[in-house]
């Protein structure tokens, strides 16, 4: 729609666009594509993004947000329902003062991720509540941890107030009293059909991606140091034994998959040209970091140095 060559940008990444349509992309992989969408367009990209989201785009939980009896069980739901939408983050909700602050967790330090992908994450929620009221739905505060953008007018304008950039965290701050309102298209029977059709659809995921849950835990890890098969074996809960083969099943080894997440975390932390190669060297878990870069110049060829100094990355 903003004249970008889309498929392209898919492809660059990485990313087929056809196959199951339960087949998930790595978050590595889309945030490529969102750096790539902003290069193709401008960096008010997330929310033009936003602004063309339907409820359908998110499956059953889309039609049990516009279900619920008020914005602030749409949002509980959010909450709930987080991981249908990805696995790289969380939501919390909290009450502060007669407001709801929702605070959109990313398992990364602050700049990690592509900027354009949080604006569109938060402007989408915002979006889905206009359309669940049928009219205009204010935050009463926007916190955002990316630098001021050059569209900054599309920012305020669409959020309905100038955001707070270089913040601390990502947040929303709503009005408690506009959130409790009922809804015009609340229907609980219609809401109860779809959160069952989206707490199955996460059972088969929950079951059927364990290479995705170990990506997830090892990038929770890594800023702590390089996590062994034991330590990820523990916290999905099962027998080293147990991953071993189930990885076998699936013909990867830990080692194999640890190499490609770190790889691949690699290449996201240096495009963005504020972090010092120390800095990734540890959130990637390497003690020192001449191992970094010795380990960066097998899976690519070249050295950190060399990679942000090529032309145009995603």
């Amino acid at each position: 729609m903003l004249g970008g060559d889309a498929a392209g940008i898919f492809e660059q990444a990485g990313v087929k666009l056809t196959g199951v349509d339960d087949e998930r992309i790595s978050a590595a992989s889309l945030q490529q594509v969102w750096r790539l969408a902003v290069l193709a367009t401008d960096d008010g990209f997330g929310i033009q993004f936003a602004r063309s989201i339907q409820p359908l785009a998110l499956h059953g939980l889309g039609f049990s947000w516009m279900a619920s009896q008020t914005l602030r069980q749409s949002l509980e739901r959010l909450v709930r329902f987080f991981r249908l939408l990805t696995t790289a983050g969380d939501i919390e909700l909290h009450e502060e003062q007669g407001q709801l602050r929702l605070w959109f967790r990313l398992p990364v330090a602050a700049g990690i991720a592509a900027p354009a992908s949080i604006d569109g994450a938060l402007a989408m929620f915002v979006h889905l509540c206009r359309i669940s009221r049928g009219d205009s739905v204010d935050p009463v505060r926007v916190n955002l941890q990316r630098p001021r953008p050059g569209r900054d007018d599309l920012f305020a304008e669409f959020f309905g107030c100038d955001p707070e950039y270089d913040a601390p965290e990502n947040c929303l701050w709503f009005d408690l009293n506009l959130l409790d309102q009922p809804l015009p298209m609340a229907n609980a029977e219609l809401a109860r059909a779809n959160d069952q059709i989206v707490m199955e659809y996460l059972a088969r995921l929950q079951t059927g991606s364990l290479q995705q849950q170990i990506r997830h835990q090892v990038i929770e890890s890594l800023p702590s140091g390089l996590p062994d098969l034991d330590e990820i074996a523990q916290q999905l809960k099962m027998s080293s034994r147990t991953l071993q083969r189930r990885l076998k099943e699936e013909g990867l080894t830990y080692k194999q998959l640890l190499e490609e997440t770190r790889a691949q975390l690699a290449q996201q932390y240096l495009s963005n040209s504020q972090r010092s190669i120390g800095e990734v060297s540890y959130l990637l878990g390497f003690t020192e970091p001449s191992n970094f870069i010795r380990a960066f110049r097998r899976w690519t060829g070249e050295t950190p140095a060399q990679y942000r100094q090529s032309p145009v990355r995603p």
